[in-house]
């Protein structure tokens, strides 16, 4: 029974293997049609060129239009399809850390202009390179922990071959960085979102991170911590939740001066309200990681400008105050909830509102840790920081 079961896997994982590969090898035939030309649509340097069209310019004219949007609809579902078969742990993993794979991906985000021809391909590339960066960087994160723990006999070839292989991917993953940061202006949000979501992945990699400031693409993901959307604030912050976890993210940030980080991260903290649980949870965790890193005290030595406002102690604490309330009640409705003809006049309650409850209930738990984490430490912080 034990060997049949084997067997079943194994001929799905190679089902796996053979449906993605596939359909990447289909999705670059697509792309490489005419070398995108077909995209754009075919040009002629003849035409246009003294006098009007004739009558077969004009059929072919229309004949080529309709193969441009059917060959860009073919190449969006097939986009699609490769988003949905990454969802799978093991397809995701083998496709996104095939640099082939991610390469034509990038290829199609160069012909795909700001333009609302290409928005719809747009968003659906940006967002399957949400799915497969994902897997990138953390087969980047297996492979150098093979590598660490190699046999010292063999060691020198295997992280020799390692250090090249995530040196390679490596460069494609900034590659992708440079090219989608684009899309953080796009007027579209959704883009926006997807966008933010891309590089919440590949700010897990210290080469992006260092990329971000070097390009000045921090600053743009610094204003967009006030756009409109929350989704759009969440996925942002969560950037720079990866970006302060590095002793050299959180440097670059303090090295910034208009705005200073600290304070303007600060101030974003104290406009929150109650339903903003969870982009306060990220903007709390982010101060936390700034504030109790060495780096910090030496940035507020060198500028005072750097110093935690005033006022944030007296905010956490309020937040605190109101989400351990807030606590106290979830937690007396689930209680409720489980007995509702107790006698207490609840009403039942459903799956789905109990799951929303108990989610609402984590992130509130999650607040308070974070939230009181750092109130202490600024507590304890001397006068020169305060």
């Amino acid at each position: 029974t034990l060997m049949r079961i084997h067997e079943v896997r194994k001929k799905k994982e190679e089902a796996k293997s053979m449906v993605s590969a596939s359909v990447f090898s289909f999705a670059k035939g697509l792309v490489g049609v005419s070398n995108y030309e077909a995209l754009d649509g075919p040009k002629d340097a003849t035409k246009g060129n003294g006098g009007g069209a004739t009558a077969d310019e004009d059929l072919e004219c229309n004949i080529d239009a309709s193969s441009e949007l059917d060959l860009r609809d073919a190449i969006i579902k097939l986009v699609r399809l490769i988003a949905n078969l990454s969802i799978d742990y093991d397809v995701g993993l083998q496709i996104g850390s095939d640099r082939e794979n991610l390469q034509s991906l990038l290829d199609l985000l160069t012909i795909c202009d700001s333009s609302v021809e290409h928005e719809e391909m747009l968003l659906n590339v940006v967002a399957a390179l949400t799915n497969l960066t994902f897997y990138s960087c953390q087969y980047i994160d297996l492979k150098l922990s093979e590598g660490d723990s190699a046999e010292s006999g063999v060691a020198t070839a295997t992280n020799t071959a390692t250090h090249k292989f995530v040196a390679r991917l490596d460069r494609t993953l900034i590659a992708i960085a440079q090219r989608v940061a684009d899309g953080l202006f796009h007027e579209n949000s959704e883009i926006v979102l997807e966008t933010a979501r891309v590089f919440g992945n590949l700010t897990r990699r210290s080469s992006v991170v260092q990329l971000l400031f070097r390009k000045r693409i921090d600053e743009a993901l610094l204003l967009l911590l006030m756009h409109i959307n929350t989704d759009v604030i969440s996925a942002v912050a969560g950037v720079f939740v990866n970006i302060s976890a590095y002793a050299e993210g959180r440097m670059l940030l303090l090295q910034r001066d208009d705005p200073y980080f600290v304070p303007h991260v600060s101030g974003m903290l104290r406009k929150l309200t109650m339903k903003d649980i969870p982009i306060a949870i990220l903007l709390s965790q982010i101060l936390y990681n700034v504030i109790t890193s060495a780096d910090y005290d030496q940035a507020v030595k060198a500028n005072k400008e750097h110093r935690v406002p005033p006022n944030l102690f007296g905010t956490l604490e309020e937040w605190i105050e109101l989400v351990e309330d807030a606590v106290d009640q979830q937690q007396q409705q689930e209680e409720e909830g489980k007995h509702p003809d107790g006698g207490g006049g609840s009403r039942p309650t459903t799956a789905s509102s109990r799951r929303k409850m108990q989610r609402e209930l984590q992130f509130n738990m999650q607040f308070i840790q974070v939230a009181k984490a750092l109130s202490e430490h600024i507590a304890t912080m001397g006068s020169v920081s305060l």
